[in-house]
């Protein structure tokens, strides 16, 4: 295992997935008229979706199935990942950073299964984006 490597995906993961809540509810901010299209994410987020993302391409890798069969077993992957996540900042730092609480539609307030929709649409643009990430993290590791 080329721990460099593993190391710099945690990274490009992580910091891909803070990007990608930033402009979602910056999105967001926009469709309830916060025109200034305030954005927010927590630093706590850089770890899970680092995690996620190596979830996801482990998943990619061991099933030879097409892109958008295999979103619909990325979509629940994902919601473990962010419920398990929840469930251990909950109990290290006394809180949920994303809780969601007073949402109908979430099971103990650690995931929103209104999101579903918007996790298979990331789920289906996975595999393409992470083709796209290694194959960069190789040229620039050839590069040294």
């Amino acid at each position: 295992m080329n721990w460099s490597l593993l190391l710099q995906k945690f990274f490009v993961y992580g910091c891909l997935g803070l990007l990608i809540e930033i402009f979602f509810t910056g999105v967001y901010s926009l469709i309830i008229k916060n025109w200034k299209a305030t954005s927010q994410t927590y630093l706590w987020m850089l770890p899970v979706y680092a995690i996620a993302g190596l979830a996801l391409e482990g998943i990619s890798e061991a099933l030879p199935w097409p892109f958008y069969l295999k979103a619909l077993v990325y979509v629940p992957t994902i919601y473990l990942i962010e419920a398990f996540s929840g469930w251990c900042l909950k109990k290290a730092i006394g809180v949920i950073p994303w809780d969601y609480g007073r949402s109908k539609h979430t099971p103990w307030g650690l995931i929103n299964l209104k999101y579903a929709g918007f996790w298979l649409v990331l789920g289906m643009a996975f595999d393409p984006l992470s083709l796209y990430l290694r194959k960069m993290l190789n040229f620039l590791a050839k590069m040294e």
